[in-house]
């Protein structure tokens, strides 16, 4: 008899060992799914979060773009309008323009045209081979 109680305990432990290498191994592959989802989830929440922080930037930088740009042409307007460029001379012309350029260091040339896009005046701070690139420019708009 002892040799069948010895032969029930080797399969008794033999059955205990396999059920607890069977669960762990269960165990583990379940933590490694539960773990992979996890690290999807987080990846793709972080993408969104930074792409959305990205959006904020670009915005605050295009509206800061815009005011900029918008104050240049609220400038031009002023000049256009307290200058009288239409009715002026050449000189009267020059004179207000140069002191555009000096009031305003964002205005690199400052080229005076027509209503038909031709070029009446020009004054620039750079050389004047910048100024001949200018109307070419103009004209193909």
């Amino acid at each position: 008899m002892s040799l069948k109680l010895k032969r029930k305990t080797m399969k008794f432990r033999s059955l205990t060992s396999t059920l607890t290498v069977g669960f762990l191994g269960l165990s583990a592959i379940v933590l490694f799914i539960t773990s992979s989802i996890s690290m999807y989830s987080n990846f793709k929440n972080n993408r969104n979060i930074i792409a959305g922080q990205q959006q904020l930037i670009a915005r605050e930088a295009a509206d800061t773009v815009k005011v900029f740009i918008q104050e240049k042409i609220r400038v031009l307007s002023v000049a256009a309008y307290i200058g009288n460029l239409e009715n002026s001379t050449a000189t009267e012309w020059s004179i207000t323009l140069s002191r555009l350029l000096g009031m305003e260091p964002s205005f690199r040339h400052i080229t005076l045209l027509n209503p038909q896009q031709q070029e009446l005046y020009t004054l620039s701070r750079t050389s004047n081979q910048t100024l001949t690139k200018l109307t070419p420019e103009v004209k193909e708009e």
